[in-house]
């Protein structure tokens, strides 16, 4: 079998098993609930005290309202527990801070997060909307799982993890600074960063990045830091700084990459790269297409050529 094909079938293998989400909880089902009455006035459920933030153990918690919290400093949600499952049903959680184009510039500033986690891993967000917390808006440590969750607005970060989480169908919206942030050997797929402050997307050494659209941020599209990326059928568009940037030993293929302020690729004398298309701004003096040094696999249209450096 060829290498290419092995690398298809790699990456459909990993859309695949992506697919196999758990089912939702539902109030009813063994599930405790959020809600505002319950977070303010008498806690909810076993381990949290009345005011926020909620604190959150092991199982499973569903949203039954909005949470909605007046100071920047104030955490909504905070996780203590291992393997916690929180799903939003559509609510939002929501805080006082603002972003306003360009820059973003987010008013007022403060400490205080959507959902927090303290020290626990295996944590689980899905089917909401976190936005206005002055720091990030979900701030998860290892082995996470966010999907079907729109974060914006935030002060710094709107989605920032540990190691080795699966983020998928997150929409990160016109944050403070980097959209979405994981650390080594996560699945970042199909989802949205725009109008961010700073990078769209970025994984740290071995994640794998596919599928992804990354526009207009303030400064790359997409990072692959410290190497070993798999960076595949993503656009990254209009970003102030790069398009994509990856580091050795990663390969950056099918990419749709256009109109970035600089370089459409900015890669490690060892990534390597082939089917992409790059187009540099028309509007950007010095804008170009790809880095000299990378490794060039072939099959790349850069500016409308066949010939790529």
């Amino acid at each position: 079998m060829s290498t290419r094909a092995f690398e298809v079938m790699s990456g459909a293998a990993i859309l695949a098993a992506l697919a196999l989400a758990p089912a939702p909880v539902h109030a009813g089902d063994g599930a405790t609930e959020i809600n505002q009455a319950c977070a303010v006035t008498t806690g909810c459920g076993n381990g949290d005290a009345p005011g926020f933030p909620v604190t959150v153990l092991e199982g499973r918690y569903v949203l039954t309202s909005d949470l909605v919290t007046a100071d920047p400093s104030q955490t909504a949600i905070q996780v203590d527990g291992e393997f916690a499952w929180i799903d939003l049903r559509g609510f939002t959680i929501a805080g006082p801070t603002t972003c306003t184009s360009p820059g973003p510039v987010c008013t007022p500033s403060g400490g205080g997060a959507g959902i927090y986690t303290e020290s626990a891993g295996s944590t689980n967000v899905v089917n909401g909307t976190v936005r206005g917390f002055g720091t990030d808006g979900i701030a998860a440590n290892d082995n996470c799982r966010i999907q079907d969750v729109l974060v914006t607005g935030n002060g710094r970060h709107g989605l920032n993890t540990g190691s080795g989480c699966v983020i998928r169908r997150v929409r990160a919206v016109r944050n403070g600074a980097a959209g979405i942030v994981t650390s080594d050997n996560g699945v970042l797929a199909h989802n949205l960063a725009d109008g961010n402050g700073a990078s769209g997307l970025a994984g740290d050494a071995g994640s794998v990045i596919v599928g992804n659209a990354s526009d207009g941020n303030g400064s790359e599209g997409i990072v692959g830091q410290v190497g070993g990326n798999v960076i595949r059928d993503n656009q990254a568009r209009g970003n102030v700084l790069y398009g994509i940037v990856a580091s050795g030993g990663a390969i950056v293929e099918g990419n749709t990459v256009a109109d970035n302020g600089a370089l459409g690729l900015f890669l490690s004398p060892t990534a390597a790269y082939g089917f992409n298309v790059i187009r540099p701004s028309a509007t950007v003096p010095g804008s170009d297409t790809v880095s000299a040094n990378a490794k060039n696999l072939g099959n790349n249209l850069c500016n409308g050529s066949t010939t790529c450096p």
